[in-house]
């Protein structure tokens, strides 16, 4: 029996550090680690990637389905079969790292990745917040442009007497 459940578990093909071939390997995400193993059956994890000081960077993600990540002075390359795969993982693991690097059309090094925004509306309460905010100012600007309107309306009202 394991202490932990696993949040995720699934294959992911993982690009060595010495040897850049790509291994299958299971990954199982517990809390804030991501722990890697040689198969689905195996009890002992080959390595374990620490999130919670982690980078997520899904720059690249187009170019091959996968995503990197950066800890403890390691970037780990990983990708999956099938890039919806690939688009789970990202979501679970950008709920957990430190930092996003995100694709960016405009081809700067944007953090703020799209993992990141859905996040917001992944968010009902931070959602609903924002559009307060944005009715209150909405309004506000409405209210001014009124009383502006009848102050010179009524300015003008001013210099039609005699």
């Amino acid at each position: 029996m394991e202490s932990e459940a696993a949040i995720k578990t699934g294959f992911l093909y993982k690009r060595g550090a010495f040897n850049t071939a790509y291994k299958r390997r299971h990954f199982r995400l517990k809390g804030k680690d991501l722990l890697y193993y040689a198969d689905d059956n195996s009890r002992k994890p080959r390595g374990v990637i620490h999130l919670a000081r982690a980078t997520l960077n899904v720059a690249h993600q187009v170019d091959y389905g996968g995503f990197e990540l950066s800890s403890g002075g390691r970037v780990y390359v990983l990708k999956a079969e099938e890039s919806k795969v690939a688009d789970e993982w990202i979501e679970v693991l950008s709920m957990i790292v430190q930092s996003i690097i995100g694709p960016n059309p405009q081809g700067s090094n944007a953090t703020l990745s799209s993992a990141q925004t859905s996040l917001v509306s992944f968010n009902p309460v931070a959602r609903e917040g924002t559009h307060e905010v944005r009715d209150v100012r909405n309004g506000g600007e409405e209210g001014k442009m009124k009383t502006t309107q009848q102050q010179q309306h009524h300015h003008h009202h001013q210099h039609q007497q005699p």
